[in-house]
């Protein structure tokens, strides 16, 4: 997925330098509870159905040594049986419990394994009948600002939606990643000024992220599953996640054209087993004319890497052949991601930090304030860690499942 415009690219770590592999160790983090401030414990009776087939051997596998059918190690109860754990009254029952204390991450205790992404959203959406998503924010650290420019006035452009349909989510749909494209209805050039998520069942959603396929690569189909995408020559231009704002241009745009295509990938969940969801949810694209400047998605970092297992890092170097105006950036790894740092190694021997994140989580994608210039002959860094405890190799690709090391920011020649 490399974006070519005026930069030449020069990879060090995913072709085989070295580069320094210590992580920053785990921090952890509590949440509060702020994602239940509007939930109401009276209406959810969660699903026997999908305790025993799906959430049950989560419970047995991460809190079964102390919480088993005979507690141990202090613990107080049992949490392996559904009449149990479900009986009482509401915000006092064991499951509601069990719910706050997954999602503000003071269960499992910092001595036992932690619930892996999947198992956590599934726990805390079976337990509050998929009403509560969980806070993925908890444990990030960054010392950069969000990128919340707002423009008023963008809200108020022509617009169009890229969007899912009434598509229908199987109550036993887990991690399924659906796209949906569109030819974008314009008869000129035009630029984007605002893109804005459309949320219709926010109970089985877990992010959206809008791509740009200029070669109509998506011709043939406007509704497919996401197993391969994005691919090349298409560029991602911006994630949604719970939390996050419309993203505005207060100068210029994203270029588009007639004949281009968008293309959403919505990530489905329906981890209480709702029965009879159809979900139109999507990106809605505000667009102005062809004035001011011009910004393309441009993608520093190593591709081509394979990560063994345990700690590792990779990383590159790109240096700057032509000058230009970065505006923000969005840090972009997967599931094993743990931290990614970005900095400009200035022609005069200075180092200048874009930024530096820790506490990575897939879900917590967001955009951050980077307005600075680098200049000819400066480069740019791009350092990724991960912790691979899958017991097996992850390559680099788009893939969920596969593993990326990217810095995407806006930007555009000066």
């Amino acid at each position: 997925m490399r974006y070519v415009t005026l930069f030449a690219i020069a990879w060090l770590s995913g072709c085989g330098d070295p580069c320094e592999e210590v992580l920053t160790p785990v921090s952890g983090g509590v949440g509060d509870d702020a994602v239940f401030e509007e939930y109401d414990s009276s209406t959810c009776t969660p699903s026997q159905e999908v305790w025993d087939e799906s959430v049950l051997p989560v419970v047995v596998e991460k809190c079964g040594s102390c919480h088993g059918e005979e507690p141990a190690f202090g613990a107080p109860i049992s949490l392996v049986d559904y009449e149990e754990i479900t009986a009482g009254i509401p915000e006092e029952r064991y499951v509601d419990r069990i719910a706050r204390r997954a999602a503000q991450n003071t269960m499992p205790p910092p001595s036992s394994p932690a619930l892996e992404h999947e198992e956590l959203d599934l726990l805390v959406e079976w337990a509050t009948c998929g009403e509560v998503h969980p806070d993925h924010s908890i444990g990030l650290e960054v010392d950069r600002e969000l990128y919340t420019v707002e423009v008023p006035e963008n809200a108020e452009l022509p617009s169009f939606d890229v969007a899912a349909s009434e598509f229908a989510i199987g109550k036993e749909t887990l991690d399924l990643y659906q796209c949906f494209a569109l030819e974008v209805p314009i008869d000129e050039e035009r630029f984007v000024k605002r893109m804005q998520v459309v949320l219709d069942d926010a109970r089985v959603l877990h992010h959206i992220v809008l791509m740009h396929d200029p070669k109509a690569l998506s011709d043939t189909y406007d509704n497919f599953k996401c197993f391969d995408w994005p691919i090349d020559d298409t560029q991602q231009l911006w994630a949604w996640a719970p939390g996050t704002g419309a993203f505005d241009f207060e100068e210029g745009g994203l270029k588009i054209k007639p004949g281009d295509r968008l293309v959403v990938q919505i990530h489905y969940n329906n981890g209480a087993g709702l029965q009879g969801v159809r979900d139109s949810s999507g990106v809605r694209i505000f667009h102005g004319p062809a004035e001011g400047r011009s910004w393309v998605l441009h993608d520093p970092g190593p591709t081509n890497f394979r990560l063994e297992g345990g700690e590792q890092a990779v990383c590159s170097t790109e240096k700057i052949y032509e000058p230009m105006r970065i505006l923000a950036g969005m840090p972009h790894m997967h599931a094993i991601g743990a931290e990614l740092h970005s900095w400009i190694e200035r022609k005069g021997g200075i180092d200048e930090d874009l930024v530096n994140l820790t506490g990575w989580n897939f879900e917590a994608q967001r955009y951050y304030q980077m307005d600075t210039k680098v200049e000819k002959g400066d480069k740019i860094r791009t350092w990724c860690g991960y912790r691979n405890y899958t017991g097996y190799p992850v390559r680099y690709g788009a893939r969920t499942e596969d593993e990326m090391c990217f810095n995407f920011m806006f930007t555009s020649p000066l």
